[in-house]
């Protein structure tokens, strides 16, 4: 992993967190709280305990303190974010690159002067390239991660936010053409050592009939063209009451690229 790199996401996830903290001196105080009642939904503005009904004329009142509470989630988040960057950045102090030692060393710069630039220089060309999206639904892209992509599930940021610190290539839902049809997988990436590609997708409702037959169905166009579960196709599941959470995330991304062949 890059200090630097590290250090940056750190600078630009402290930013982020100031903006916020910014922004939410302009809203007004308390919280949003709703009530079901019958057919109808209630609206109430809750502070030190008490509640103040919110009449439909004041809409805007309301919409502005749902927004609030949108700040304060990703607050939360960024925070989580940013005591996760920190520890990290334990790990490095006092530490010095073997890397860079190695390569500072004269009796190998000679011998160095000549080789061509590692393949990863390319891999990096390549994955922040221009590339063909996936254009559907892009009201649901509502996720940050701290690559600066933007997801649309917060699974989806576990996976984004740990290839991008690990330095795997990778882009997200780009264009992949199999057989007749045309698909975008949550995840093309390329194997940091190898090049060679690797496909995620995460099926994130299982536990909805409909949703996890068209998994199934996906996985079988996947191995019809020769794209195969465990080999060169990672797949990950997830329910409602069994989530996906960033250890098997990272463990996963550790057994396919810490070693030369996937």
């Amino acid at each position: 992993m890059n200090k630097h790199k590290i250090e940056q996401m750190l600078q630009k996830t402290n930013q982020e967190i100031k903006n916020i903290q910014e922004q939410l001196k302009e809203y007004p105080p308390g919280h949003i709280s709703c009530q079901k009642n019958g057919k109808y939904t209630k609206w109430y503005q809750v502070e030190h305990g008490a509640r103040k009904y919110i009449p439909k004329e004041q809409n805007n009142l309301a919409r502005t303190l749902v927004y609030k509470q949108y700040l304060l989630s990703s607050l939360h988040d960024l925070s989580v974010d940013q005591k996760a960057l920190q520890e990290y950045l334990k790990q490095y102090k006092n530490y010095r690159s073997q890397a860079d030692t190695f390569l500072q060393n004269p009796h190998y710069q000679e011998i160095l002067q000549n080789v061509p630039a590692p393949a990863k220089d390319d891999l990096d060309v390549w994955a922040h390239e221009e590339y063909t999206k996936n254009t559907y639904s892009q009201n649901s892209l509502k996720y940050c991660s701290i690559s600066g992509n933007t997801l649309r599930s917060k699974s989806e940021v576990i996976i984004d936010q740990l290839l991008f610190m690990h330095e795997i290539p990778y882009r997200y839902e780009c264009e992949l053409k199999l057989g007749e049809s045309i698909v975008y997988p949550d995840f093309t990436i390329r194997h940091p050592i190898t090049g060679e590609f690797v496909y995620w997708e995460h099926f994130g409702m299982m536990d909805l009939p409909s949703y996890s037959q068209k998994a199934f169905a996906k996985m079988q166009n996947y191995c019809a063209n020769g794209y195969i579960p465990s080999i060169n196709l990672i797949t990950t599941f997830e329910t409602s009451e069994c989530p996906l959470d960033a250890v098997k995330v990272e463990k996963i991304i550790l057994q396919y690229f810490e070693n030369p062949k996937c």
